[in-house]
């Protein structure tokens, strides 16, 4: 039998995927050729905790089943991170500072979705009683994944054949975030042309605070003799504590020759003020 990956993974934790990610896996089997496509729905897809010292708080998720064949699905955690260009790695659970999966309680480790069901999974969070382990925001992630029922090959069918089989593999974020913890603090450091691309710049920030940061970044120039003003497209994106991001930004292409005050923006929060880098530019083209 032969498997192969069709999607790359992280290869420090290689049996862990890419959050919301379906991995296909090609099984060669003797006997016919079919295609047997596996769908699942999971509501949640993020979970939010602010247990407090010795706390327990329960969350459900739900599994629903929209095929006509049963499902079982393996439930595991593990530790992951956001990188600087926004994907993902990805750790063994407890392996992090930053990680609450030992705080993760399921009810199940195992379940069973018969078709057109819904089936229900416990999530609790349990709270330490060390008071450093509240200050500042801790996160893991809930993985499903299919299981493959392996059936007796056919020894009198000499025919070999393919057989598609698919794998479903899905992240529930978990986070925990103390409810003690209310201050968000972000910042922008850096603004970059990109060394090929004409009209790309990078801009550089950091989550300086204890909470994940809801971040919104852009653009804003204004022609120095005119002052007649443009903005690019606003990138979103969140960043953990003591994450960093590196957005491209880009110059839109209705703005004309000149010369500009460029503000690279950082708007992560409605109680903050905003966060920008400022650069003088030319544009010729």
């Amino acid at each position: 039998m032969i498997f192969c990956n069709l999607l790359f993974h992280n290869q420090k934790y290689p049996f862990i995927p890419m959050s919301r990610y379906i991995f296909i896996i090609i099984l060669f089997l003797l006997g016919y050729t079919a295609v047997q496509a596996q769908r699942i729905n999971v509501f949640p897809t993020t979970v939010s905790y602010n247990v407090s010292r010795g706390s327990v708080q329960n969350q459900t998720i739900y599994i629903t089943n929209p095929t006509t064949t049963k499902q079982v699905f393996q439930l595991n955690v593990a530790d992951w991170i956001r990188n600087e260009d926004g994907s993902h790695t990805y750790f063994e659970a407890n392996s992090q500072p930053f990680s609450c999966a030992n705080w993760v309680k399921l009810s199940t480790n195992l379940v069973d979705v018969e078709p057109g069901k819904t089936a229900e999974v416990v999530v609790t969070m349990q709270g330490s009683d060390k008071p450093e382990d509240f200050e500042r925001m801790k996160w893991a992630m809930l993985f499903l994944q299919s299981v493959i029922e392996k059936k007796g090959e056919d020894a009198n069918n000499q025919k070999v054949n393919t057989q598609i089989r698919e794998v479903i593999r899905v992240g529930v974020h978990l986070y925990q975030t103390p409810a003690i913890l209310t201050q968000d603090a972000a910042q922008a450091t850096a603004l970059e042309a990109d060394s090929a691309e004409l009209d790309t710049y990078w801009f550089k920030v950091a989550n300086i605070g204890k909470t994940m940061v809801s971040c919104k970044a852009y653009l804003d120039l204004t022609e120095t003799s005119t002052g007649q003003q443009y903005r690019s497209e606003i990138t979103e994106f969140p960043m953990f504590p003591a994450g960093n991001r590196r957005v491209k930004l880009v110059i839109p292409n209705n703005v004309p020759k000149g010369k500009y005050s460029m503000l690279a923006i950082l708007d992560y929060s409605e109680n903050a003020s905003l966060e920008a880098v400022e650069k003088n530019i030319e544009i010729v083209n």
